[in-house]
């Protein structure tokens, strides 16, 4: 399946293409380590939550390139690659950036925007930012530092990091679905958010030839649905019963989302009803979780060495955080109007799988080639507004 990337992902980067591969390879099982870990840190005591491995991977990726020392060397240790990676990983994080800066053209949408803000009286370093332009499709903001006005350099500068991603995506529309069945629109369905309360919610039809099927290993099923942005597809994992998902995020770190899609699921005709829902994470700080990771020195104004980055003394990280979003409307259901109007079916209805997204489940917004996670998260309660 990544042999696919060569064209739709870098198609125009001068390099073998085993060096391609190695490095889309590469940061995509770098991003997609961090899932079950941030879905452990970031999960508990939220509803919902949405957030992005790829781009905290690529804020990570953008501090490595500033650390020197004992620094880089923490980082390196945390992330378990070597310091030989570097060069593979900058020609997969740029394959992945001009991938979704291509895409982000269309009205449909998805990928991720990268900020860095310096504070301080020193500017960074020129190949610094050329390596963090180029590489990482981070824009960068430098902002003068003084105390108190009085024109006195401070004793130490701070780096601030931010990435916002996304996706904003109608559904693929049934005229492009091997459609074979009635479906209705549900304007007040049950969903089970726990398993002795139940809310109605919005429930939309999915039909098609879909990859779908159970994931023994998760006590879960599992579809995978397409969206009009052709870059991902929408992974959809729902457990046994409304009270497995704290059992599915245990179980998460011992699977491949890239086998489980590409081995574990046939494709089959599938139907699926779930719930309409947008969800929405802000000003999300990752900082804590980093330092859990092992990361720390980067934070600490006395011993980091971030001097790649800059001339100026005592650079440190000030805070690493994210806002991420997963937005999609039902434009092909809404067109038909009431509840009571079925869709034309393409085709005599037959034999098919069926699931009924009608409990707690968690998301992954996957690149449709590689399977790296843009985007992850868990839903349990489709009313709650963003």
């Amino acid at each position: 399946m990544l042999t696919a990337v060569l064209c739709c992902l870098v198609a125009a980067v001068p390099l073998a293409h085993a060096d391609i591969l190695s490095g889309v390879q590469l940061v995509t099982d770098l991003s997609n380590s961090f899932v079950p870990k941030l879905f452990q840190a970031l999960a508990p005591g939220r509803e919902n939550l949405v957030f992005a491995p790829f781009g905290l991977a690529t804020n990570i990726a953008m501090l490595l390139e500033a650390s020197r020392g004992d620094t880089s060397k923490e980082i390196l240790k945390a992330l378990s690659i070597s310091p030989n990676s570097l060069s593979d990983l900058r020609t997969g994080f740029k394959a992945y950036c001009d991938s979704f800066e291509t895409a982000s053209e269309n009205e449909e949408i998805a990928g991720t925007f990268n900020m860095a803000l310096m504070l301080s009286s020193q500017p960074l370093a020129a190949s610094y930012k050329t390596i963090i332009d180029k590489y990482y499709r981070a824009n960068i903001t430098l902002t003068s530092k003084f105390d108190n006005f009085t024109g006195v350099r401070p004793p130490s500068v701070s780096l601030e990091l931010r990435s916002d991603s996304g996706v904003m995506s109608h559904w693929k529309d049934y005229d492009r679905l091997a459609a074979f069945s009635f479906l209705s629109h549900e304007s007040a369905a049950p969903f089970h958010r726990t398993p002795t309360e139940t809310i109605p919610v919005p429930m939309v039809p999915q039909v098609g030839v879909f990859r779908a099927g159970r994931v023994q290993q998760l006590n879960a099923n599992a579809i995978e649905l397409p969206l009009e942005v052709e870059t991902v597809t929408l992974l959809l994992l729902v457990p046994d019963s409304a009270d497995n998902l704290d059992e599915l995020l245990v179980k998460l770190s011992g699977i491949s989302l890239q086998q489980l899609v590409q081995e574990w699921l046939p494709r089959s005709e599938s139907s699926v009803a779930l719930p309409q829902f947008a969800i929405i994470s802000s000003g999300m700080d990752l900082t804590p979780f980093l330092r859990q990771l092992g990361i720390r020195s980067v934070f600490n104004a006395t011993s980091a060495d971030l001097s790649g980055a800059t001339v100026a003394p005592a650079v440190h990280v000030k805070s690493i955080t994210q806002d991420a979003y997963f937005t999609t409307s039902f434009v092909a259901v809404n067109s038909v109007g009431s509840v009571s109007t079925n869709l034309v079916p393409k085709r005599p209805k037959r034999d098919s799988a069926s699931l009924r997204v009608d409990r707690p489940f968690l998301f992954f917004l996957l690149h449709r080639d590689t399977q790296l996670v843009l985007l992850a998260g868990k839903v349990q309660n489709p009313t709650q507004v963003p």
